[in-house]
């Protein structure tokens, strides 16, 4: 079983947004659904067939979360301390 985590909810299927699930069943003979993806959600107690853009793999979602906390600091540190240097740096680099 791989951990995800559901991002989206492009179907309204009323999926818990932000829980971590994990794929039990992956449909490769039928491409015609959309929903190749059986995620189970132990939080929800509840499973459902997902497109492959609602759900992220937790490790990759894990590293995204911390790159935007460390950017923020980042920029929060570069304004208190007047560096601009830094600030300009940082949003050169977040626009690209």
């Amino acid at each position: 079983m791989t951990a995800v985590r559901i991002i989206t909810d492009t179907l309204a299927l009323g999926l818990p947004i932000g829980e971590v699930g994990y794929i039990q069943h992956i449909d490769r003979r039928d491409r015609d659904t959309g929903t190749p993806y059986y995620v189970r959600v132990p939080s929800s107690k509840d499973g459902w067939w997902v497109p492959e853009c609602d759900v992220q793999p937790e490790e990759e979602y894990i590293q995204s979360a911390a790159n935007e906390a460390i950017e923020s600091i980042m920029i929060d540190h570069s304004l208190t301390t007047r560096n601009r240097t830094l600030f300009d740096a940082l949003m050169t680099a977040k626009k690209e």
